[in-house]
């Protein structure tokens, strides 16, 4: 059985993921074939894809502070009034990304790899693979969320998070041969109701960004389980035909059914029961807290 895992974006909250990837990988000793990643999962896969996961960790268990990740440009906001691209410069995560993600380690790793990335230019959803030239630039383009921090420039585009189009890649792990596919998601697919007043632009954006990638997740994974669910009918109304003869048999033959080339896949979702870290809250209790609620969600969902 061809195994996937499909890791969403999410900012801060792609710790979560990290603690699901340890029980996952360390105690039950996983070995993913496929592994497709957006936004902070992009690294999360780069890292997993070269068999690196307890650098990874590591990584993620040293941060200090946002300052570890990105730094405000001056003006902040105000900036873009006077030309600037983003509110924050993220260049502390491409010292990150540079140091520790090996393009030469992942292609011969034997994995395939996905990083989900979109062309402002074009709006479309580039799936960037391992042998992608210039690798470690891609997977920064597919952490920049937009307006908060810069576009990437390649192939003369402007690159930008792939969870603008995609959350949650299954249909590129699906395409791969995947049959197992488990879905780490970085925050939940239910909003958690807020009582504060949102002031500030950069927090009422990330906030807006939040929900709409959570009904994104939401309706891809529904749409998910919703083919899973015909290709049962179809399979078992194929069987009651055959068992009542030939007649009923070509009826059925004569039925073009819209998912009769898919097949069905094995989904195991692993998401946040509740939000234990905000999008930029860089910050080690928190950053250690989401980690811990990763494994042990993972645990419960797949012991």
């Amino acid at each position: 059985m061809k195994t996937a895992v499909v890791l969403s974006g999410g900012g801060a909250k792609g710790a979560f993921q990290v603690g699901a990837l340890d029980y996952l990988i360390n105690e039950k000793k996983i070995d993913f074939e496929i592994i497709c990643g957006v936004s902070a999962g992009a690294l999360n896969a780069s890292m997993v894809a070269q068999g690196d996961f307890n650098t990874l960790k590591k990584i993620w268990q040293e941060i200090k502070s946002h300052r570890d990740i990105f730094h405000q440009r001056l003006f902040g906001i105000l900036g873009g009034l006077f030309g600037a691209d983003s509110v924050y410069c993220n260049r502390p995560l491409w010292k990150k990304i540079d140091c520790y993600v090996d393009p030469e380690k992942i292609r011969n790793s034997g994995k395939e790899l996905r990083i989900g990335t979109v062309s402002l230019q074009t709006g479309e959803y580039i799936s960037v693979n391992q042998n992608y030239p210039d690798l470690k630039r891609w997977i920064l383009a597919s952490t920049a969320i937009p307006v908060t921090f810069e576009p990437i420039n390649l192939d003369r585009e402007q690159i930008i998070d792939g969870g603008v189009r995609e959350i949650t890649p299954l249909s590129t792990a699906i395409n791969l041969g995947a049959e197992r596919i488990f879905v780490i998601l970085a925050a939940s697919t239910n909003v958690r109701q807020e009582n504060k007043e949102y002031r500030r632009l950069i927090d009422i954006g990330v906030r807006s960004l939040d929900i709409i990638l959570a009904e994104v997740c939401a309706n891809d994974l529904r749409i998910a389980e919703m083919i899973n669910a015909n290709i049962r009918s179809w399979n078992e109304l194929k069987k009651r035909a055959e068992n009542l003869g030939n007649k009923t048999e070509e009826l059925y033959k004569n039925i073009n059914f819209i998912h009769e080339k898919h097949r069905e896949i094995e989904f195991i979702e692993i998401a946040p029961e509740e939000e234990v870290i905000g999008t930029l809250q860089f910050r080690p209790e928190k950053i250690g807290a989401a980690i811990s609620a990763g494994y042990a969600e993972a645990k419960k969902v797949y012991p």
